[in-house]
């Protein structure tokens, strides 16, 4: 009885190392071919992503094109090195919806590109808390307030949002 419980827990134990081996290559072909077809010419969709937010200095970026997701990761600022992460997919001939977002902020902006050509596309990621704009403002106001008021703190934000500009040609960076 012993063996046939081993021999169980073996032959159960490769079924799901097979399933998790088939769901890796499912995953990685989803990822590398955004909606192939067999006689379709493949162009190159070339995606910059750049954290130009010294505010939220690591944020959860996803790629989205046509409801798949083809990429998730995390892009930091820097005062230092290149605030931009590249990707390189290969896409079918066609309209495609692409999308760029950070979900946690619930901030996604979308583009619908015809792809006919190799095409570039940069995002820009910007927000910023701007306390030196609003110093100013603050301190006459509570130099304004009665001695029975609260004072509140406003800040001057630019809001959070992603610019998103589509090329034919690839883009100089400064």
């Amino acid at each position: 009885m012993v063996n046939s419980f081993n021999d169980l827990i073996s032959s159960r134990g490769r079924l799901f190392i097979l399933l998790i081996v088939l769901l890796a290559c499912f995953f990685v072909y989803n990822k590398v071919s955004v909606l192939l077809s067999s006689n379709s010419k493949l162009n190159e969709l070339n995606i910059y992503i750049e954290n130009e937010s010294s505010s939220d200095t690591l944020i959860d970026v996803s790629i989205k094109m046509d409801e798949h997701i083809l990429e998730k990761d995390k892009i930091g600022y820097s005062e230092i090195t290149p605030n931009y992460k590249s990707y390189k997919f290969e896409a079918s001939n066609g309209v495609h919806i692409l999308e760029i977002m950070v979900e946690e902020l619930g901030i996604s902006e979308t583009v619908e590109i015809d792809i006919q050509e190799d095409k570039y596309v940069i995002a820009t990621y910007k927000f910023e808390i701007k306390p030196s704009a609003s110093y100013g403002m603050e301190m006459m106001k509570f130099n304004t307030l009665k001695s029975d008021q609260q004072f509140t703190y406003d800040s001057i934000l630019i809001p959070r949002q992603f610019e998103l500009h589509v090329m034919d040609s690839l883009p100089v960076f400064q």
